[in-house]
Protein backbone atom coordinates (compact mmCIF):
# COMPACT_ATOMS: atom_id res chain seq x y z
CA UNK A 1 0.00 0.00 0.00
CA UNK A 2 2.79 2.38 0.97
CA UNK A 3 4.22 1.83 -2.77
CA UNK A 4 0.98 2.50 -4.45
CA UNK A 5 0.51 6.29 -1.93
CA UNK A 6 4.10 6.96 -3.45
CA UNK A 7 2.60 6.05 -7.12
CA UNK A 8 -0.23 7.72 -6.99
CA UNK A 9 0.29 10.65 -4.52
CA UNK A 10 0.66 13.18 -7.27
CA UNK A 11 -2.93 12.83 -8.83
CA UNK A 12 -5.47 15.49 -8.77
CA UNK A 13 -9.02 15.43 -10.29
CA UNK A 14 -10.53 19.00 -11.22
CA UNK A 15 -13.93 20.13 -12.30
CA UNK A 16 -15.55 23.57 -13.59
CA UNK A 17 -18.78 24.52 -13.33
CA UNK A 18 -20.27 27.56 -15.35
CA UNK A 19 -23.09 29.75 -15.74
CA UNK A 20 -24.48 30.21 -19.18
CA UNK A 21 -25.01 34.35 -19.50
CA UNK A 22 -25.15 36.37 -23.12
CA UNK A 23 -24.46 33.35 -25.33
CA UNK A 24 -21.16 32.49 -23.26
CA UNK A 25 -20.06 30.56 -20.12
CA UNK A 26 -18.07 31.48 -17.61
CA UNK A 27 -16.72 29.70 -14.74
CA UNK A 28 -18.23 30.08 -11.26
CA UNK A 29 -16.22 27.00 -9.37
CA UNK A 30 -14.02 24.86 -9.79
CA UNK A 31 -13.14 21.79 -7.18
CA UNK A 32 -9.64 20.10 -6.95
CA UNK A 33 -9.57 16.64 -5.06
CA UNK A 34 -6.03 14.64 -4.38
CA UNK A 35 -6.34 11.20 -5.41
CA UNK A 36 -5.58 10.55 -1.78
CA UNK A 37 -8.08 12.64 0.09
CA UNK A 38 -11.65 11.67 1.29
CA UNK A 39 -12.35 15.29 0.52
CA UNK A 40 -12.01 17.77 -2.66
CA UNK A 41 -11.00 21.95 -1.97
CA UNK A 42 -13.68 24.19 -3.36
CA UNK A 43 -13.66 27.74 -4.58
CA UNK A 44 -15.88 29.57 -5.99
CA UNK A 45 -16.20 33.12 -7.32
CA UNK A 46 -18.34 35.94 -5.99
CA UNK A 47 -20.43 35.74 -9.13
CA UNK A 48 -22.60 33.50 -7.41
CA UNK A 49 -23.32 36.28 -5.34
CA UNK A 50 -23.45 38.62 -7.33
CA UNK A 51 -27.36 38.57 -8.69
CA UNK A 52 -26.59 41.62 -11.41
CA UNK A 53 -23.59 39.75 -13.17
CA UNK A 54 -21.83 42.31 -13.25
CA UNK A 55 -18.49 42.16 -14.01
CA UNK A 56 -18.81 38.91 -14.42
CA UNK A 57 -15.53 38.49 -17.25
CA UNK A 58 -13.10 40.17 -14.93
CA UNK A 59 -14.29 37.80 -11.83
CA UNK A 60 -14.22 34.43 -13.95
CA UNK A 61 -10.74 35.52 -15.78
CA UNK A 62 -9.86 35.93 -11.95
CA UNK A 63 -11.12 32.30 -11.09
CA UNK A 64 -9.14 30.81 -13.64
CA UNK A 65 -6.30 32.25 -13.09
CA UNK A 66 -6.64 31.24 -9.37
CA UNK A 67 -7.23 27.56 -10.75
CA UNK A 68 -3.29 27.98 -12.25
CA UNK A 69 -2.12 29.23 -8.64
CA UNK A 70 -3.87 26.63 -6.68
CA UNK A 71 -2.76 23.83 -8.79
CA UNK A 72 1.04 24.65 -8.58
CA UNK A 73 0.80 25.48 -4.88
CA UNK A 74 -0.89 22.16 -4.38
CA UNK A 75 1.81 20.39 -6.35
CA UNK A 76 4.28 18.80 -4.37
CA UNK A 77 6.11 16.25 -7.08
CA UNK A 78 8.26 17.38 -9.82
CA UNK A 79 5.42 15.63 -12.02
CA UNK A 80 1.82 16.10 -11.66
CA UNK A 81 -1.37 15.13 -13.75
CA UNK A 82 -5.04 16.82 -12.83
CA UNK A 83 -7.52 15.01 -14.35
CA UNK A 84 -10.63 15.92 -16.00
CA UNK A 85 -13.35 14.13 -17.96
CA UNK A 86 -13.80 14.64 -21.58
CA UNK A 87 -11.35 17.53 -20.75
CA UNK A 88 -11.74 18.33 -25.19
CA UNK A 89 -14.72 20.03 -24.50
CA UNK A 90 -14.79 23.29 -22.64
CA UNK A 91 -12.37 22.85 -19.33
CA UNK A 92 -9.14 22.80 -21.82
CA UNK A 93 -10.72 26.09 -23.62
CA UNK A 94 -10.49 28.06 -20.37
CA UNK A 95 -7.47 27.01 -19.72
CA UNK A 96 -5.67 27.63 -22.44
CA UNK A 97 -7.43 30.99 -22.39
CA UNK A 98 -5.54 32.26 -19.41
CA UNK A 99 -2.12 30.94 -19.87
CA UNK A 100 0.70 34.03 -19.95
CA UNK A 101 4.27 34.10 -20.69
CA UNK A 102 4.91 32.90 -16.89
CA UNK A 103 4.60 29.35 -18.18
CA UNK A 104 6.00 27.18 -21.33
CA UNK A 105 2.98 25.31 -22.81
CA UNK A 106 2.56 22.18 -24.73
CA UNK A 107 -0.11 20.41 -26.21
CA UNK A 108 -0.37 17.08 -27.41
CA UNK A 109 -3.22 16.72 -30.98
CA UNK A 110 -4.06 14.33 -32.89
CA UNK A 111 -7.17 14.48 -35.63
CA UNK A 112 -8.74 17.72 -33.30
CA UNK A 113 -8.44 14.97 -30.30
CA UNK A 114 -6.27 16.73 -27.15
CA UNK A 115 -4.31 13.99 -25.71
CA UNK A 116 -2.46 16.25 -23.02
CA UNK A 117 -1.68 19.80 -22.02
CA UNK A 118 1.59 20.30 -19.91
CA UNK A 119 2.23 23.71 -18.20
CA UNK A 120 6.12 24.42 -17.14
CA UNK A 121 7.42 26.34 -14.73
CA UNK A 122 10.20 26.42 -13.25
CA UNK A 123 11.05 22.39 -12.53
CA UNK A 124 7.05 21.92 -11.90
CA UNK A 125 5.43 19.94 -14.88
CA UNK A 126 1.38 19.90 -14.61
CA UNK A 127 -0.35 17.56 -16.50
CA UNK A 128 -3.84 17.95 -17.75
CA UNK A 129 -5.28 14.77 -18.56
CA UNK A 130 -8.63 13.44 -20.10
CA UNK A 131 -9.78 10.45 -17.76
CA UNK A 132 -12.17 9.47 -21.08
CA UNK A 133 -9.95 8.70 -23.32
CA UNK A 134 -8.60 6.10 -20.54
CA UNK A 135 -12.20 5.22 -20.18
CA UNK A 136 -13.70 5.91 -23.66
CA UNK A 137 -17.59 5.17 -22.26
CA UNK A 138 -20.23 7.68 -20.50
CA UNK A 139 -19.54 8.99 -16.92
CA UNK A 140 -22.81 7.54 -16.13
CA UNK A 141 -21.07 4.00 -16.95
CA UNK A 142 -17.75 4.82 -15.17
CA UNK A 143 -19.61 5.16 -11.87
CA UNK A 144 -21.74 2.05 -12.36
CA UNK A 145 -18.91 -0.09 -12.55
CA UNK A 146 -16.20 1.26 -9.98
CA UNK A 147 -18.57 2.90 -7.34
CA UNK A 148 -20.08 1.26 -4.63
CA UNK A 149 -24.24 1.33 -4.30
CA UNK A 150 -23.96 3.85 -2.04
CA UNK A 151 -21.76 6.03 -3.70
CA UNK A 152 -23.87 5.27 -7.13
CA UNK A 153 -27.22 6.13 -5.64
CA UNK A 154 -25.76 9.55 -4.11
CA UNK A 155 -24.06 10.84 -7.34
CA UNK A 156 -27.58 9.92 -9.27
CA UNK A 157 -29.26 12.19 -6.96
CA UNK A 158 -27.22 15.06 -6.81
CA UNK A 159 -27.46 14.81 -10.83
CA UNK A 160 -30.54 16.26 -10.70
CA UNK A 161 -29.74 18.95 -8.45
CA UNK A 162 -29.61 22.39 -9.21
CA UNK A 163 -26.82 23.93 -7.01
CA UNK A 164 -23.58 24.20 -9.17
CA UNK A 165 -21.07 24.65 -5.57
CA UNK A 166 -23.17 20.92 -4.64
CA UNK A 167 -22.77 19.45 -8.13
CA UNK A 168 -19.06 20.70 -8.40
CA UNK A 169 -17.92 18.81 -5.74
CA UNK A 170 -19.98 15.73 -5.93
CA UNK A 171 -18.68 15.35 -9.75
CA UNK A 172 -15.00 15.52 -8.61
CA UNK A 173 -15.32 13.43 -5.74
CA UNK A 174 -17.10 11.12 -7.52
CA UNK A 175 -14.57 11.16 -10.84
CA UNK A 176 -11.74 10.68 -8.07
CA UNK A 177 -13.14 7.53 -6.43
CA UNK A 178 -14.45 6.17 -9.52
CA UNK A 179 -10.80 6.37 -11.15
CA UNK A 180 -9.54 5.32 -8.18
CA UNK A 181 -10.63 1.94 -8.20
CA UNK A 182 -9.88 2.00 -12.05
CA UNK A 183 -6.24 2.67 -11.40
CA UNK A 184 -6.10 0.13 -8.49
CA UNK A 185 -7.53 -2.46 -11.37
CA UNK A 186 -4.71 -1.98 -12.99
CA UNK A 187 -2.23 -2.02 -10.64
CA UNK A 188 -3.04 -5.09 -8.73
CA UNK A 189 -3.98 -6.84 -11.89
CA UNK A 190 -0.46 -5.90 -14.02
CA UNK A 191 1.09 -3.23 -11.41
CA UNK A 192 1.25 -0.60 -13.84
CA UNK A 193 -0.27 3.12 -13.64
CA UNK A 194 -2.45 3.64 -16.44
CA UNK A 195 -1.62 7.60 -16.52
CA UNK A 196 1.26 5.95 -18.53
CA UNK A 197 -0.30 5.81 -20.99
CA UNK A 198 -2.12 8.66 -22.88
CA UNK A 199 -5.36 6.38 -24.28
CA UNK A 200 -6.86 3.51 -23.94
CA UNK A 201 -5.52 1.66 -27.03
CA UNK A 202 -1.88 2.55 -26.07
CA UNK A 203 -2.98 1.23 -22.60
CA UNK A 204 -3.48 -2.03 -24.60
CA UNK A 205 -0.30 -2.20 -25.97
CA UNK A 206 1.39 -1.43 -22.91
CA UNK A 207 0.37 -4.09 -20.97
CA UNK A 208 1.04 -6.74 -24.05
CA UNK A 209 4.24 -5.71 -24.19
CA UNK A 210 4.80 -5.66 -20.62
CA UNK A 211 2.75 -8.76 -19.42
CA UNK A 212 2.91 -10.74 -22.27
CA UNK A 213 4.53 -10.25 -25.20
CA UNK A 214 7.66 -13.01 -25.49
CA UNK A 215 10.75 -11.34 -27.27
CA UNK A 216 12.77 -14.55 -26.98
CA UNK A 217 10.30 -16.78 -29.23
CA UNK A 218 9.01 -13.47 -31.29
CA UNK A 219 11.52 -10.99 -32.30
CA UNK A 220 9.81 -7.91 -33.55
CA UNK A 221 12.24 -5.70 -34.92
CA UNK A 222 11.59 -2.27 -36.16
CA UNK A 223 10.58 -1.28 -39.92
CA UNK A 224 12.67 1.26 -41.99
CA UNK A 225 11.12 3.73 -43.04
CA UNK A 226 10.71 2.32 -46.59
CA UNK A 227 9.28 -1.15 -45.56
CA UNK A 228 6.42 0.60 -43.76
CA UNK A 229 5.08 3.05 -46.01
CA UNK A 230 5.08 -0.15 -48.66
CA UNK A 231 3.57 -2.21 -46.26
CA UNK A 232 0.86 0.12 -44.92
CA UNK A 233 -0.20 -0.05 -48.37
CA UNK A 234 -1.99 -3.07 -47.50
CA UNK A 235 -3.32 -1.90 -44.19
CA UNK A 236 -7.12 -1.40 -44.67
CA UNK A 237 -10.32 -2.63 -42.82
CA UNK A 238 -13.04 -5.24 -43.48
CA UNK A 239 -15.14 -5.40 -47.10
CA UNK A 240 -19.04 -4.57 -47.20
CA UNK A 241 -21.20 -5.99 -49.16
CA UNK A 242 -24.76 -4.70 -50.32
CA UNK A 243 -26.78 -7.34 -52.29
CA UNK A 244 -30.59 -6.20 -51.42
CA UNK A 245 -31.54 -2.97 -50.44
CA UNK A 246 -34.78 -4.29 -48.48
CA UNK A 247 -34.19 -7.27 -46.11
CA UNK A 248 -38.19 -7.39 -44.23
CA UNK A 249 -37.73 -10.25 -42.03
CA UNK A 250 -34.12 -11.64 -40.99
CA UNK A 251 -31.61 -12.45 -38.61
CA UNK A 252 -28.33 -10.34 -37.72
CA UNK A 253 -25.17 -12.45 -37.01
CA UNK A 254 -22.15 -11.35 -35.46
CA UNK A 255 -18.75 -13.09 -35.56
CA UNK A 256 -17.56 -13.43 -31.91
CA UNK A 257 -14.21 -10.86 -31.33
CA UNK A 258 -13.26 -11.95 -35.08
CA UNK A 259 -9.87 -9.76 -34.96
CA UNK A 260 -8.91 -11.44 -31.46
CA UNK A 261 -9.72 -14.86 -33.41
CA UNK A 262 -7.18 -14.79 -36.17
CA UNK A 263 -4.54 -13.06 -33.46
CA UNK A 264 -4.74 -15.98 -32.09
CA UNK A 265 -4.90 -18.73 -34.74
CA UNK A 266 -3.33 -17.27 -37.45
CA UNK A 267 0.48 -16.73 -38.10
CA UNK A 268 1.59 -13.26 -37.95
CA UNK A 269 4.98 -11.78 -39.68
CA UNK A 270 7.62 -11.07 -37.19
CA UNK A 271 11.27 -11.09 -37.19
CA UNK A 272 13.43 -8.78 -39.84
CA UNK A 273 12.21 -8.59 -43.25
CA UNK A 274 13.88 -9.29 -46.24
CA UNK A 275 13.09 -7.72 -50.19
CA UNK A 276 12.75 -11.03 -52.31
CA UNK A 277 13.35 -10.90 -55.76
CA UNK A 278 10.43 -11.67 -58.25
CA UNK A 279 11.92 -14.00 -60.77
CA UNK A 280 11.56 -17.32 -61.88
CA UNK A 281 12.21 -19.42 -58.82
CA UNK A 282 9.88 -17.21 -56.46
CA UNK A 283 6.75 -19.53 -55.40
CA UNK A 284 4.17 -17.36 -54.14
CA UNK A 285 3.01 -20.93 -52.27
CA UNK A 286 6.10 -20.64 -50.09
CA UNK A 287 6.47 -16.58 -49.37
CA UNK A 288 5.10 -15.05 -46.67
CA UNK A 289 4.90 -10.99 -46.01
CA UNK A 290 3.61 -8.29 -48.11
CA UNK A 291 3.62 -8.59 -51.99
CA UNK A 292 2.53 -6.01 -54.34
CA UNK A 293 0.72 -7.30 -57.54
CA UNK A 294 -2.05 -6.80 -60.74
CA UNK A 295 -4.67 -8.49 -60.76
CA UNK A 296 -7.87 -9.91 -62.87
CA UNK A 297 -11.08 -10.66 -61.51
CA UNK A 298 -12.63 -14.05 -62.37
CA UNK A 299 -15.45 -13.74 -64.76
CA UNK A 300 -17.14 -16.32 -62.87
CA UNK A 301 -17.06 -15.01 -58.98
CA UNK A 302 -20.27 -14.75 -56.87
CA UNK A 303 -18.72 -12.25 -54.77
CA UNK A 304 -15.52 -10.40 -55.54
CA UNK A 305 -13.07 -10.79 -53.01
CA UNK A 306 -9.97 -8.45 -53.43
CA UNK A 307 -10.20 -4.44 -52.87
CA UNK A 308 -8.23 -3.61 -56.26
CA UNK A 309 -9.62 -0.38 -56.36
CA UNK A 310 -6.28 1.80 -55.45
CA UNK A 311 -5.27 -1.10 -53.52
CA UNK A 312 -2.00 -3.17 -55.04
CA UNK A 313 -0.05 -4.21 -52.14
CA UNK A 314 -1.59 -7.11 -50.00
CA UNK A 315 -0.40 -9.49 -47.11
CA UNK A 316 0.26 -13.41 -49.22
CA UNK A 317 -2.49 -15.35 -47.56
CA UNK A 318 -5.13 -13.16 -49.11
CA UNK A 319 -3.24 -13.02 -52.46
CA UNK A 320 -3.34 -16.94 -52.02
CA UNK A 321 -6.81 -17.45 -51.04
CA UNK A 322 -7.67 -15.34 -54.02
CA UNK A 323 -5.88 -17.56 -56.63
CA UNK A 324 -7.93 -20.55 -55.30
CA UNK A 325 -11.16 -18.84 -56.26
CA UNK A 326 -9.85 -17.84 -59.75
CA UNK A 327 -8.04 -14.39 -59.47
CA UNK A 328 -4.80 -14.44 -62.11
CA UNK A 329 -2.43 -12.29 -60.57
CA UNK A 330 0.95 -10.93 -61.54
CA UNK A 331 3.71 -10.79 -59.07
CA UNK A 332 6.01 -7.49 -58.84
CA UNK A 333 7.70 -6.77 -55.46
CA UNK A 334 7.64 -8.60 -51.80
CA UNK A 335 8.83 -8.27 -48.65
CA UNK A 336 9.60 -11.23 -47.02
CA UNK A 337 8.63 -12.35 -43.01
CA UNK A 338 9.40 -15.25 -40.60
CA UNK A 339 5.67 -16.62 -39.02
CA UNK A 340 4.92 -16.56 -35.13
CA UNK A 341 1.57 -16.91 -32.71
CA UNK A 342 2.72 -13.28 -30.49
CA UNK A 343 -0.49 -12.50 -29.66
CA UNK A 344 -2.05 -15.96 -27.98
CA UNK A 345 -1.41 -15.52 -24.39
CA UNK A 346 -2.95 -12.40 -24.40
CA UNK A 347 -6.03 -12.84 -26.41
CA UNK A 348 -6.81 -16.38 -24.14
CA UNK A 349 -5.95 -13.84 -20.81
CA UNK A 350 -8.57 -11.30 -21.77
CA UNK A 351 -11.15 -13.27 -23.35
CA UNK A 352 -11.61 -15.50 -20.63
CA UNK A 353 -11.82 -12.90 -18.17
CA UNK A 354 -14.65 -11.17 -20.20
CA UNK A 355 -16.58 -13.93 -20.13
CA UNK A 356 -15.91 -14.63 -16.28
CA UNK A 357 -17.32 -10.73 -16.32
CA UNK A 358 -19.99 -11.32 -18.68
CA UNK A 359 -21.74 -14.46 -16.64
CA UNK A 360 -21.83 -12.26 -13.13
CA UNK A 361 -22.95 -9.65 -15.55
CA UNK A 362 -19.77 -6.94 -14.59
CA UNK A 363 -19.78 -4.38 -16.22
CA UNK A 364 -15.59 -5.28 -16.51
CA UNK A 365 -17.08 -7.30 -19.22
CA UNK A 366 -17.10 -4.45 -21.46
CA UNK A 367 -13.66 -3.15 -19.95
CA UNK A 368 -11.63 -6.42 -20.83
CA UNK A 369 -13.87 -6.69 -24.30
CA UNK A 370 -12.27 -3.07 -24.88
CA UNK A 371 -8.55 -3.98 -24.35
CA UNK A 372 -8.69 -7.13 -26.53
CA UNK A 373 -9.91 -5.04 -29.64
CA UNK A 374 -7.99 -1.99 -29.25
CA UNK A 375 -4.42 -3.65 -29.69
CA UNK A 376 -4.84 -4.47 -33.47
CA UNK A 377 -5.68 -0.77 -33.92
CA UNK A 378 -3.14 0.89 -31.66
CA UNK A 379 -0.66 -1.57 -33.45
CA UNK A 380 -1.52 0.19 -37.20
CA UNK A 381 -1.34 3.50 -36.19
CA UNK A 382 0.40 6.41 -37.39
CA UNK A 383 3.04 7.75 -34.41
CA UNK A 384 3.22 10.97 -35.66
CA UNK A 385 1.01 13.48 -33.75
CA UNK A 386 0.69 17.13 -33.44
CA UNK A 387 2.31 19.60 -30.79
CA UNK A 388 0.53 22.63 -30.44
CA UNK A 389 2.96 25.17 -28.81
CA UNK A 390 2.03 29.13 -27.62
CA UNK A 391 5.65 30.91 -27.49
CA UNK A 392 6.58 34.04 -26.95
CA UNK A 393 7.42 36.17 -29.96
CA UNK A 394 10.87 36.58 -28.70
CA UNK A 395 11.98 33.16 -28.20
CA UNK A 396 13.68 32.81 -31.86
CA UNK A 397 15.40 29.63 -31.36
CA UNK A 398 12.49 27.71 -30.58
CA UNK A 399 10.52 29.48 -33.29
CA UNK A 400 13.44 28.99 -35.74
CA UNK A 401 13.38 25.35 -34.85
CA UNK A 402 9.57 24.49 -35.25
CA UNK A 403 9.84 26.11 -38.58
CA UNK A 404 13.29 24.92 -40.35
CA UNK A 405 12.44 20.99 -38.81
CA UNK A 406 8.63 19.89 -38.73
CA UNK A 407 5.70 20.49 -40.97
CA UNK A 408 3.95 23.47 -39.84
CA UNK A 409 0.30 23.37 -39.79
CA UNK A 410 -0.96 26.52 -38.01
CA UNK A 411 1.21 29.49 -36.84
CA UNK A 412 -0.06 32.92 -36.10
CA UNK A 413 -0.01 35.20 -33.30
CA UNK A 414 -2.81 35.34 -30.63
CA UNK A 415 -2.19 38.10 -29.01
CA UNK A 416 0.34 40.94 -29.58
CA UNK A 417 2.87 38.80 -27.98
CA UNK A 418 2.24 35.01 -28.41
CA UNK A 419 2.15 32.97 -31.02
CA UNK A 420 -0.06 29.78 -31.81
CA UNK A 421 1.79 26.89 -33.50
CA UNK A 422 0.78 23.40 -34.62
CA UNK A 423 3.37 21.17 -35.76
CA UNK A 424 3.80 17.65 -36.58
CA UNK A 425 5.72 15.80 -33.73
CA UNK A 426 7.93 13.91 -36.47
CA UNK A 427 10.83 16.04 -38.35
CA UNK A 428 10.42 16.59 -41.79
CA UNK A 429 12.07 14.83 -44.04
CA UNK A 430 11.75 17.25 -46.87
CA UNK A 431 12.89 20.57 -44.20
CA UNK A 432 15.98 18.47 -43.47
CA UNK A 433 17.76 19.49 -46.51
CA UNK A 434 17.66 23.19 -46.37
CA UNK A 435 19.55 23.20 -42.75
CA UNK A 436 23.10 24.58 -42.75
CA UNK A 437 25.61 22.00 -42.75
CA UNK A 438 26.29 22.44 -38.94
CA UNK A 439 23.06 22.30 -37.97
CA UNK A 440 22.68 18.54 -40.18
CA UNK A 441 25.77 17.29 -38.97
CA UNK A 442 24.68 17.67 -35.09
CA UNK A 443 21.19 15.72 -35.98
CA UNK A 444 22.39 13.39 -37.91
CA UNK A 445 23.19 10.54 -35.75
CA UNK A 446 19.76 11.13 -34.07
CA UNK A 447 17.74 11.58 -37.25
CA UNK A 448 19.36 8.72 -39.26
CA UNK A 449 18.80 6.61 -36.49
CA UNK A 450 14.97 7.72 -35.24
CA UNK A 451 13.78 8.99 -38.78
CA UNK A 452 15.03 7.23 -41.80
CA UNK A 453 15.37 3.60 -40.77
CA UNK A 454 12.94 2.88 -37.70
CA UNK A 455 9.88 3.27 -36.35
CA UNK A 456 8.90 2.46 -32.79
CA UNK A 457 6.98 -0.47 -31.80
CA UNK A 458 3.57 0.59 -31.67
CA UNK A 459 3.90 1.48 -35.34
CA UNK A 460 4.06 -2.36 -36.23
CA UNK A 461 1.77 -1.90 -38.70
CA UNK A 462 2.50 -5.33 -40.28
CA UNK A 463 0.59 -7.16 -37.47
CA UNK A 464 -2.35 -4.98 -38.31
CA UNK A 465 -2.27 -5.56 -41.81
CA UNK A 466 -2.37 -9.00 -41.65
CA UNK A 467 -5.11 -9.35 -38.90
CA UNK A 468 -7.67 -7.13 -41.07
CA UNK A 469 -6.14 -9.09 -44.06
CA UNK A 470 -7.05 -13.03 -42.49
CA UNK A 471 -10.59 -11.22 -40.95
CA UNK A 472 -11.46 -10.47 -44.48
CA UNK A 473 -10.89 -14.42 -45.78
CA UNK A 474 -13.25 -15.71 -42.31
CA UNK A 475 -15.90 -13.42 -43.39
CA UNK A 476 -15.71 -14.49 -46.82
CA UNK A 477 -15.39 -17.70 -46.17
CA UNK A 478 -19.28 -16.89 -44.67
CA UNK A 479 -20.43 -15.33 -47.58
CA UNK A 480 -19.69 -18.00 -49.77
CA UNK A 481 -21.60 -20.71 -47.43
CA UNK A 482 -24.80 -18.32 -47.39
CA UNK A 483 -24.50 -16.58 -50.72
CA UNK A 484 -27.99 -17.33 -51.12
CA UNK A 485 -29.27 -16.07 -47.85
CA UNK A 486 -27.26 -13.00 -47.92
CA UNK A 487 -28.55 -9.18 -47.92
CA UNK A 488 -25.67 -7.05 -46.51
CA UNK A 489 -22.53 -8.22 -44.99
CA UNK A 490 -20.26 -5.90 -43.07
CA UNK A 491 -16.48 -6.59 -41.56
CA UNK A 492 -17.87 -9.14 -39.40
CA UNK A 493 -21.11 -9.28 -39.71
CA UNK A 494 -24.15 -11.12 -41.72
CA UNK A 495 -27.67 -9.77 -42.31
CA UNK A 496 -29.44 -13.23 -43.64
CA UNK A 497 -32.89 -14.14 -44.51
CA UNK A 498 -32.35 -17.74 -42.89
CA UNK A 499 -30.62 -19.01 -39.62
CA UNK A 500 -27.58 -20.67 -40.05
CA UNK A 501 -26.74 -24.06 -39.27
CA UNK A 502 -26.20 -24.73 -35.65
CA UNK A 503 -22.34 -26.21 -37.02
CA UNK A 504 -21.91 -22.46 -37.32
CA UNK A 505 -23.40 -21.06 -34.21
CA UNK A 506 -22.21 -19.99 -30.94
CA UNK A 507 -22.49 -17.41 -27.90
CA UNK A 508 -18.90 -18.37 -26.59
CA UNK A 509 -16.38 -19.64 -29.16
CA UNK A 510 -14.08 -16.92 -30.42
CA UNK A 511 -14.89 -16.97 -33.60
CA UNK A 512 -17.71 -18.20 -34.26
CA UNK A 513 -21.06 -16.70 -35.23
CA UNK A 514 -23.55 -15.62 -32.77
CA UNK A 515 -27.00 -14.60 -33.37
CA UNK A 516 -27.17 -10.74 -32.45
CA UNK A 517 -31.09 -10.22 -33.07
CA UNK A 518 -33.81 -10.99 -35.22
CA UNK A 519 -34.58 -7.95 -37.26
CA UNK A 520 -37.33 -6.46 -39.45
CA UNK A 521 -37.78 -3.98 -42.27
CA UNK A 522 -33.97 -3.37 -42.68
CA UNK A 523 -33.03 -0.56 -45.48
CA UNK A 524 -29.65 -1.04 -46.24
CA UNK A 525 -28.82 2.24 -48.50
CA UNK A 526 -25.04 2.15 -48.46
CA UNK A 527 -22.20 0.57 -46.56
CA UNK A 528 -22.13 1.11 -43.28
CA UNK A 529 -25.41 3.06 -43.29
CA UNK A 530 -29.00 1.16 -42.49
CA UNK A 531 -32.15 1.28 -40.15
CA UNK A 532 -33.83 -1.75 -38.98
CA UNK A 533 -36.18 -2.13 -36.29
CA UNK A 534 -35.96 -5.31 -33.30
CA UNK A 535 -37.69 -7.71 -31.55
CA UNK A 536 -38.96 -5.07 -29.17
CA UNK A 537 -40.14 -2.55 -32.24
CA UNK A 538 -37.29 -0.33 -31.11
CA UNK A 539 -35.60 1.55 -34.10
CA UNK A 540 -31.79 1.23 -35.19
CA UNK A 541 -30.14 3.44 -37.18
CA UNK A 542 -26.76 2.68 -38.19
CA UNK A 543 -25.01 5.89 -40.12
CA UNK A 544 -21.08 5.35 -40.97
CA UNK A 545 -18.90 7.91 -38.29
CA UNK A 546 -22.02 8.28 -35.86
CA UNK A 547 -23.29 6.21 -33.28
CA UNK A 548 -25.88 4.51 -33.33
CA UNK A 549 -28.92 6.55 -33.04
Amino acid sequence: MSQLKNNFNNIFFCNFECLFFNNKHYIVCFTIMPLLKTTPHIFKSDILLNSQLTDIDSISLDLLEFFIKSIFELSKSKTNYFIFHNLKRFDFFYILSILSNTYKVDIIIKNDIIYSVCIIFGDKKIFFRDSFLLFPDSICFFYDSFLSKRQKFISISFFFKLNLLKNCEQDTFFLCKAFNSYMLLFYNEFKINILNSLTFSSLSLYIFINKFYNATLYSVLPLKKSAEIFIRKAYFGGSCDLFSSFLPYGFHYDANSLYPYVMKYFDMPIGNFEIVSIDADFDINTFFGFIEIEANLPKDIKIPFLSLLNKSVFFSEEVKYALTLGYNIKFKKAYKFDKGCPFVDFVDFFYLRRFFFKKKKNPLNKIFKLILNSLYGKLGMHTDFDIMQIVHKSKTLDINKILSMHNVKTFEYISEDFILAIYSKEISLEKLYFLSDKDSNNLSKNLNAKFYNTTKFNNSVHFSCSIASYARIEIYKYKLLFYKSLFYSDTDSLFLDKEIPSIFFSNTILGAMKLEEVVYDCNFFSPKNYSYYNSFSTDIRIIKGKSNI
